[in-house]
């Protein structure tokens, strides 16, 4: 869906909206026509608006229209290998586990991703991540909860760099901005 400066790819998905891509021809068209797109593309339905960090006026846009942040994802590149694995392959560790999986197309890492969605310790990071790269992963994705510190000083120390954060919440139940 778009608007005269602004377009955005919503997929709907069981229970919400998600808009994963998005741009505006001016960062801040955003405050202009940003709201009215994403009311448009969502209607009642939980939204959840992926903003990426080096996109600062989607995620004013996000807050402003009073959705919260639900999910950081945080990225370190592994130095892995080609391997003949399944995709959507469970790994697990003590204390870690992930699974490997196909990137879309658009991002085209050159290999598998790790997603580390229950992770303990360094330890476990470690471990999880050279068994992934052994199966062909070139990128590590850690997801972490907004209020999850522990997690993100791990992350921070261990050379991952949080790339995007996801903002959840409906729409139609918020006040229109002035």
């Amino acid at each position: 869906m778009r608007t005269e400066h602004t377009f955005a790819f919503g997929m709907p998905r069981s229970g919400f909206m998600l808009v994963d891509d998005a741009a505006a021809d001016r960062a801040d068209q955003w405050a202009t026509e940003g709201a009215t797109l994403l009311r448009r593309l969502a209607g009642e339905s939980l939204v959840r608006f992926v903003c990426p960090v080096p996109e600062p006026d989607r995620t004013t846009l996000a807050l402003e229209l009073g959705l919260r942040c639900a999910e950081a994802w945080w990225h370190r590149d592994l130095n892995g290998r080609t391997a003949d694995v399944n995709n959507d392959e469970l790994l697990r560790v003590r204390g870690a586990q992930g699974h490997l999986v196909a990137a879309p197309a658009v991002y085209a890492p050159g290999g598998l991703v790790l997603l580390v969605t229950q992770l303990d310790n360094r330890r476990a990071l470690a471990e999880i991540e050279q068994q992934a790269a052994s199966r062909g992963a070139v990128v590590s994705v850690v997801t972490q909860a907004p209020d999850d510190y522990v997690r993100e000083e791990l992350l921070l120390t261990t050379g991952y760099r949080r790339t995007c954060d996801f903002y959840e919440g409906t729409l139609t139940a918020m006040h229109q901005r002035r």
